[in-house]
């Protein structure tokens, strides 16, 4: 039995389709592992790799029937509604510049597992509601190189902060960030009601290994990755 981007897809569809919209990234986490139980798969949650120096925890990580990385982001912008009769309010997250770094990451970290053949593929979700992800935006941001918006295309190499952006900004992400293959972002819908903010749309990118092969360092990787099929 193969895991691919229509799996993940109809397991997002059938949480949806039970209003399920989360509190907390923690809850859009337990939410599809639970979904994926509910298929038989095995997996662990915030499991180590012995990869990374930092942040080392992937999300979910599936053993069987196919060994996956799967790494999430959630952000919010304010809403506040009662969602098949639960009452839901959202802050705002703001800081986009930094999730958009994180999730590009997110990227670089399953390319990296991938390509040590520490799991056959990968993906990377981004779900919000927080319509500025998947808009355009304006050009000439410190975080330009960063943006994820609806459409648009990544060549592999090297991304990195513009010269406008402060060390208060790039505190902790430093380091640009080095994909190894192109992609090409597409936001697909997940629920929605009409009030201000109630679109709530993800992004999946799905990381196979002919996109992954000898993926570049950042320089937080430790010298040996731990095995995921013991």
């Amino acid at each position: 039995m193969s895991i691919d981007a229509s799996d993940i897809a109809e397991l997002l569809t059938e949480l949806a389709a039970r209003g399920l919209v989360f509190c907390s990234e923690k809850d859009f986490q337990l939410h599809l592992a639970w979904a994926m139980k509910a298929r038989g798969w095995d997996l662990s949650l915030e499991y180590d790799p012995q990869c990374f120096d930092a942040n080392a925890a992937i999300d979910i990580l599936v053993h069987n029937p196919k060994r996956v990385a799967i790494e999430l982001k959630y952000k919010t912008a304010q809403f506040a509604a009662k969602v098949f009769g639960r009452s839901l309010t959202l802050k705002k997250h703001g800081a986009q510049d930094l999730a958009r770094y994180d999730f590009l990451r997110d990227i670089w970290r399953i390319e990296h597992l991938v390509g040590k053949r520490q799991v056959e593929c990968g993906f990377a979700i981004f779900l919000t509601n927080d319509s500025s992800y998947w808009r355009v935006g304006r050009s000439g941001t410190a975080d330009e190189m960063f943006r994820v918006f609806d459409g648009r295309s990544v060549v592999g190499g090297m991304l990195q902060w513009g010269s406008q952006a402060n060390q208060g900004t790039m505190r902790k992400r430093e380091k640009p960030i080095s994909l190894t293959h192109d992609y090409v972002f597409g936001w697909k819908d997940y629920w929605q009601q009409e009030q201000k903010n109630g679109v709530f749309r993800y992004l999946m990118v799905e990381i196979e290994p002919s996109r992954a092969e000898s993926s570049p360092a950042m320089g937080n990787i430790s010298g040996t990755c731990g095995d995921f099929s013991a």
